[in-house]
């Protein structure tokens, strides 16, 4: 089985897409800055 992003088409993904190493960082980024939250 391929892993997503091998398989990804235009538009599967954002624009932008932040990756920090630390989950509580992604959390607090999540958190302070966005609207809208994914887990």
């Amino acid at each position: 089985m391929a892993t997503p992003h091998i398989n990804a088409e235009m538009g599967d993904f954002a624009n932008v897409v932040l990756m920090p190493g630390d989950p509580l960082r992604a959390k607090y980024i999540a958190e302070t800055f966005l609207e809208t939250r994914w887990k």
